[in-house]
């Protein structure tokens, strides 16, 4: 049985996680008042259909970055040439 639990679980005991997950989990937090609520609402109850493990999760946070990232770049790019 496990004692404490990492906190990006929010499950009791926990403790504050340095893990990768956990900053991210972290970051989300700390934007989580801007976003609008009936998404998250609508993400959680489609996560909630699926059970994930943590390596799911992380490498779905891995692509979705990546994705991101290029398409920062990709609209960035036109003004660099500037």
């Amino acid at each position: 049985m496990v004692k404490q639990y990492p906190h990006f679980m929010e499950r009791y005991p926990d403790y504050h996680s340095a893990s990768v997950l956990g900053k991210i989990y972290d970051e989300v937090k700390s934007q989580e008042s801007e976003a609008d609520p009936s998404i998250s609402k609508w993400l959680i109850s489609l996560i909630s259909l699926f059970p994930l493990t943590t390596e799911m999760v992380t490498n779905f946070l891995l692509f979705f970055y990546v994705v991101l990232f290029f398409i920062i770049i990709r609209d960035s790019a036109p003004a660099m040439l500037h």
